[in-house]
């Protein structure tokens, strides 16, 4: 299986997110996330993919179980969570999540299932942890921002714009 793993990029990731969080994370998909969810005391979330630990927000009664492939992204988020009480799991999510089943209220795969190679086995495993009537959330990038070479960040500093210049976009399915 291909290895998917943001390892070699942990530490510039952790410092995009860090202790404040990156602000199209913490203010366009966790806030809505929270709206979506709003996990409340004695709830369990389980993230696919460690996004979610910038929900900074979650009330300390629930429990979080972070699962990624990556040793360093799970060290990194350990270093900035404050509660002991989280659990976190090296695991690739395709080959099986290392949990009980119907172990989880929500599960949460956040900007990480289109990096990862099998997404239909990864949400078959996270269906198999959640509860009965438990949640999935996953969030994703458009296809057209996901060609390589194809896309990319640009700056505009005289207007003072960040922004995504996509020379060519994935087909539109019939």
């Amino acid at each position: 299986m291909k290895n998917t793993s943001w390892s070699p990029v942990a530490k510039w990731y952790s410092g995009i997110v860090g202790e404040g969080g990156h602000y199209f994370h913490e203010h366009v998909i966790f806030s809505s996330l929270k709206k979506i969810l709003n996990p409340k005391d004695h709830k369990s979330v389980l993230d696919i993919g460690l996004w979610a630990r910038s929900l900074r927000t979650l009330s300390p009664g629930v429990t979080y179980t972070g699962i990624d492939i990556s040793k360093d992204l799970l060290t990194e988020a350990k270093k900035l969570d404050k509660n002991s009480q989280h659990s976190y799991y090296v695991a690739d999510a395709a080959r099986g999540i290392p949990t009980p089943a119907d172990s989880f209220d929500h599960a949460v795969c956040i900007l990480a299932i289109q990096n990862m190679q099998d997404a239909a086995l990864t949400i078959a495993n996270i269906a198999l942890s959640l509860k009965p009537g438990g949640d999935l959330v996953i969030v994703m990038n458009h296809p057209c921002f996901r060609i390589p070479r194809q896309s990319s960040w640009e700056i505009d500093e005289a207007n003072k714009l960040e922004y995504r210049r996509v020379g060519q976009s994935l087909p539109l399915a019939p």
